[in-house]
């Protein structure tokens, strides 16, 4: 390129051009000479690079505890791993960049601390060892790793040759291998297999050394192995660290076991099953049952409980509940209604086989101190404590001075039938009375108007006896039977 620039100055005529011109011209050339120059010196080192072995000391700064891998000529050369490829005559087939030089007449590597390895045709750094490429220092090598290990970055600490900083990066052990005392990578033991301090389990499938074999950490009561996900999977409830049953997740945070997804529910084999479809869901029958654990049936495509003119759906049990009177299980806790247990009595048979058959009768009946309503609930009886419960409106109780007691003074309270009762004459039936507010609503619907039967000397009947005319409001009262 000089020797063309040449030529075209000799064209130019410098009689004719500027002052400024000229003086481009002048420094254009001085940089065409300053690269020529260059260009030679670059040759001269690399006939001088290739004749002697390659110097890359490295002295780290102050703040680093790291240094970068380095070799030098008074290093001897029996000292560094010898290759079977022979280079006499012929120093460039052994480029440095694959941390390779020519000494004795052979490629060596060029770093003391790597080993040649003649099946991948590499020098190959130890496990903990320095690794990689490093830029930025002249003449700068790959370094491998051995076997079933990366080339990763250990920490954010720089490495130094004292001008330039590298990113510190050593061979590491890939997850199914661990790091053995003379820098290889040897292959975890999997479940069942033997293991000692020497040879360690694979702690990516959770598994731990027990009585010299690899076995689930938390036991085969939580655990199990799972072949083909390689790894111990925890049961449904089952302690766990990572890996669970599908459709549950570990609460590592709260329990530590292994809990379903809200839409599943834990079955005996302690996997995660879909809940079926719930109370008042759309079923279709033998095609999608309903949860049959809540005590629910599809009957008219409506998932109802089984018996539904015995039972009742407890929302926060979640669950279908005897009613008063209702055949029930007494294993089975909570299984009636509120205010109600499930009581058992012995009754007697009579066969031809035997004059004694005994047997046990379980319904739901109301505890102590509650009395039964129309709809077979339990309600507070006569005489109990009250506050802002309801008493039982259907016996005509009502919550007075904090006790429950006849709604009315000329009421007389019946042990028998557990009801306030009306004489002959007096009010009867189903009798109205409207409270002020909403919140008498919501906590008992049916406790706006009270009930009132009469004694066994009345029966409750219509009088019209106040007013013939049509329309008129229509009273029930008690009437002695034997006038009617």
């Amino acid at each position: 390129m000089l020797n063309l620039f040449i030529l075209q100055l000799r064209e130019i005529n410098f009689a004719k051009i500027s002052t400024i011109r000229k003086f481009q011209i002048g420094t254009l050339l001085c940089a065409c000479i300053f690269a020529g120059a260059l260009k030679y010196s670059d040759s001269k080192a690399a006939e001088t690079t290739t004749a002697e072995p390659i110097s890359t000391n490295v002295a780290p700064t102050e703040s680093s505890s790291t240094q970068l891998p380095s070799t030098s000529p008074t290093t001897p050369s029996s000292s560094l791993s010898t290759t079977d490829i022979p280079c006499s005559g012929n120093p460039s087939i052994c480029p440095f960049t694959e941390a390779l030089t020519c000494e004795d007449g052979f490629c060596k590597c060029a770093y003391p601390h790597l080993t040649y390895n003649h099946e991948t045709k590499k020098c190959t750094a130890k496990v903990g060892e320095q690794c990689g490429f490093f830029i930025g220092l002249k003449n700068s090598s790959r370094v491998s790793c051995p076997p079933n290990a990366v080339c990763a970055l250990v920490n954010l600490e720089m490495l130094s040759d004292g001008q330039n900083q590298y990113s510190n990066h050593q061979c590491a052990c890939i997850y199914t291998h661990y790091q053995s005392p003379t820098g290889e990578c040897l292959p975890l033991a999997n479940h069942g297999e033997s293991c000692d301090e020497s040879k360690r389990c694979n702690g990516e499938s959770e598994l731990i050394c027990v009585n010299g074999t690899c076995q689930c950490q938390f036991g085969y009561v939580n655990q199990f192995f799972d072949s083909e996900k390689n790894s111990c999977v925890s049961y449904a409830g089952g302690e766990c660290m990572r890996s669970c049953v599908d459709n549950a997740m570990c609460d590592f945070r709260g329990t530590g076991t292994c809990q379903c997804r809200l839409d599943h529910r834990p079955n005996p084999e302690r996997q995660c099953e879909p809940i079926p479809p719930g109370y008042l869901s759309m079923c279709l029958g033998e095609k999608e049952l309903c949860n049959t654990a809540a005590g629910l049936k599809c009957i008219d495509k409506v998932c109802q409980c089984g018996n539904p003119l015995h039972q009742v759906y407890d929302f926060q049990q979640d669950k279908c509940i005897g009613l008063v009177g209702d055949i029930c299980d007494p294993e089975q806790p909570n299984n009636c209604v509120a205010n109600a247990s499930c009581t058992s009595t012995s009754i007697k048979t009579s066969s031809s086989n035997s004059n004694n058959n005994g047997g046990i009768h379980s319904e739901c009946t109301c505890v102590s101190g509650w009395s039964t309503t129309p709809y077979r609930k339990c309600m507070k009886g006569y005489g109990q404590p009250c506050s802002n419960e309801f008493c039982n409106v259907y016996r005509g109780l009502a919550c007075i001075n904090g006790k429950c007691d006849c709604y009315d003074s000329f009421l007389k309270y019946d042990e028998g039938s557990e009801a306030c009762r009306s004489s002959v004459g007096s009010p009867c039936g189903k009798i109205f009375v409207p409270f002020p507010g909403d919140w008498l609503k919501s906590s008992c619907p049916e406790c706006d108007s009270y009930y009132f039967a009469c004694d066994n000397e009345s029966v409750c009947t219509r009088d019209f006896t106040e007013s013939n005319e049509i329309g008129a409001l229509e009273k029930f009262r008690c009437q002695v039977k034997n006038a009617l």
